[in-house]
């Protein structure tokens, strides 16, 4: 299961905020930038770059990926070569689940690890079992639209969605995260009405 360190750096994190009673809402402006570089099998190396803005609450997500042959040095930029790129695309999230979100993230497929939690902008940072977080945005290539997801609770035990197919979902859409009828959880991605 990849991006696994990251469920023992939420327990720590939730344990710290649960042991000093705080939460924190942010009203400024935030960038964070994330680089992961990969070398594949056929000796090309991957470098994938996820930027979250939050501009007062409303966030956004952008991955960027260029792969660089080792032999000749020549780089190809996914910007380039991907296409169509979907920018600061807005979505809300539903909690149709039986607990509360703790942490809301998302990465490209060929990310080893998660962005910052998005759930960190909402008052209190927590999507309650039936509520919805509205005014969240991020930006994908429609040729490369698969995305992950996690979602956390209070323990910090994560459900992880993988290779969710985003294709589509170029204007308001809706992620909305359920319990099926066999006991497991599940994620449905539909433009807004």
């Amino acid at each position: 299961m990849k991006k696994n360190l990251f469920a023992a750096f939420i327990a720590a994190a939730l344990a710290a905020t649960m042991l000093c009673g705080c939460s924190a809402t942010s009203s400024s402006s935030s960038t964070t930038t994330e680089t992961t570089t990969t070398t594949n099998s056929d000796g090309t190396q991957t470098t994938t770059t996820t930027t979250t803005t939050n501009d007062n609450g409303n966030v956004s997500t952008t991955t960027t990926t260029s792969t660089t042959d080792a032999s000749s040095s020549e780089t190809s930029e996914a910007a380039e070569d991907a296409g169509t790129l979907h920018e600061n695309v807005p979505f809300d999230v539903v909690n149709d689940t039986d607990f509360d979100f703790y942490g809301f993230y998302l990465s490209s497929t060929t990310n080893d690890s998660w962005g910052e939690n998005l759930l960190s902008y909402l008052d209190g940072g927590v999507l309650y079992q039936g509520y919805t977080a509205n005014g969240l945005n991020l930006s994908y290539y429609e040729e490369n639209p698969y995305l992950d997801f996690a979602i956390v609770d209070s323990d910090g035990v994560y459900v992880e969605f993988d290779e969710v197919d985003m294709t589509g979902m170029d204007s308001n859409f809706v992620i909305t995260f359920y319990v099926a009828d066999d006991g497991n959880y599940k994620i449905n991605v539909s433009l807004a009405e």
